[in-house]
């Protein structure tokens, strides 16, 4: 009969796969400028919709107003993940070696 430890995988383990992505596609600065163009393009069709409504295009003065609301809410969020990023920098600055 054999024993097999708790925790033992019949499998075996490809530790080749497992390794991180070094090559920096789809990392944290990828996301963090998908995320920056996300909040400008926000900005923009929000900034259309105004100009539009202003002209007196067909533009549904709901759907202008969501856009705008929308965009300040990405801006403001964009803003906060900012901040944190910023206060964890100095935190790591500050610690002693």
């Amino acid at each position: 009969m054999q024993i097999t430890p708790t925790g033992y995988s019949p499998l075996p383990i490809d530790y080749a796969k497992k390794k991180p992505d070094l090559s920096g596609e789809g990392g944290f600065g990828e996301a963090l400028a998908n995320a920056v163009r996300e909040v400008s393009r926000q900005q923009g069709q929000a900034d259309q919709m105004a100009v539009d409504l202003a002209l007196g295009k067909d533009v549904d003065v709901h759907d202008a107003v969501l856009a705008m609301e929308e965009a300040e809410i990405s801006f403001q969020y964009a803003l906060q993940v900012r901040n944190k990023l910023i206060e964890a920098y100095q935190e790591v600055m500050r610690m002693q070696v």
